[in-house]
C-alpha cells in the first residue's frame, strides 16, 4: 500500500511540475510575440534566453518546447520576420 500511496504522490508531483512549466512557456512565448522590434544586442540576448528555457523545460521532458524551439529558429534564421519586425541579426 505504501508504494500506491508513493507511486500516486510522485505521479502527481510530475502532472503538477508540467503545468506549472507549460504554464510558464505559455506565458514566456506569449510575451515574445508581443516584441515589436529588437536591436540586435536584444535580438541575440533573446536567442539565448530562449535557449535557456528550452533546455530547461527539455530536462522535464516537456513536449510543449516545440514552440519555443520554433521562435528561437524564427528568430535565429528568418529574413523575412528580421525584416517585419525590425530584427537586425
Amino acid at each position: 500500500m505504501c508504494d500506491d500511496v508513493g507511486e500516486v504522490s510522485e505521479s502527481m508531483s510530475n502532472q503538477w511540475l508540467e503545468s506549472v512549466a507549460r504554464g510558464t512557456v505559455h506565458v514566456y512565448t506569449e510575451h515574445i510575440l508581443k516584441i515589436r522590434e529588437l536591436t540586435e544586442q536584444s535580438t541575440k540576448q533573446l536567442i539565448v534566453d530562449i535557449g535557456m528555457c528550452v533546455c530547461a523545460t527539455s530536462r522535464l521532458s516537456c513536449l510543449f518546447t516545440k514552440c519555443l524551439v520554433t521562435l528561437q529558429y524564427v528568430v535565429t534564421h528568418s529574413p523575412d520576420c528580421r525584416i517585419k519586425y525590425n530584427y537586425n541579426i
